[in-house]
């Protein structure tokens, strides 16, 4: 991530906000809010093997204006860290970063998404709703279970192509 870019990064936001061309500010939030911390760990000397633990702090601090639920987004921007060995390292920071954020946008008198489609408030819950939410959660089970066969099945059929990107591309079209 290069923070020089932070410039052209906050103009794109706003002009692809402005114009319609994005429905939300999420990707000019991460993009800006990593380009920041970046910047940040650039100016202060922190190593560069260090580095990714502030960036995804920061940006799971910043989507709390969008989400409001730090644990969340903490947990939202551990999984963005592909290396096993850091995303454990990367948890904890993340995890303070999300909470900071939260209590700088609820300071704010932000409540990110809620009631952002406006439903109605639910009521007690009754015998009825009970009743078909127990088979409705066990054919979401079902559904889960299937879909994490057709991942695994997936994922052994695209092995095969391990080198030869336009064959997969092609396949995954198909």
């Amino acid at each position: 991530i290069d923070w020089r870019a932070l410039p052209v990064n906050i103009v794109m936001a706003w002009a692809s906000l402005f114009s319609g061309a994005v429905l939300g500010p999420e990707g000019g939030i991460g993009g800006i809010g990593s380009k920041i911390a970046i910047l940040y760990a650039d100016k202060v000397g922190i190593p560069v093997q260090e580095r990714s633990r502030l960036v995804f702090a920061t940006l799971a601090s910043a989507y709390n204006g969008l989400i409001a639920n730090p644990l969340f987004t903490g947990v939202l921007g551990t999984e963005l860290v592909s290396d096993p060995v850091a995303r454990k390292q990367n948890l904890p920071a993340n995890l303070i970063g999300g909470t900071i954020g939260f209590i700088v946008f609820y300071l704010a008198g932000n409540s990110g998404l809620v009631d952002y489609l406006q439903l109605t408030s639910t009521d007690t819950i009754g015998a009825g709703e009970l009743l078909v939410t127990v088979p409705l959660a066990l054919v979401g089970l079902l559904l889960a279970l299937v879909g994490g066969a057709f991942m695994q099945a997936a994922a052994k059929l695209f092995g095969r192509f391990s080198g030869r990107e336009v064959e997969r591309a092609l396949v995954a079209g198909l």
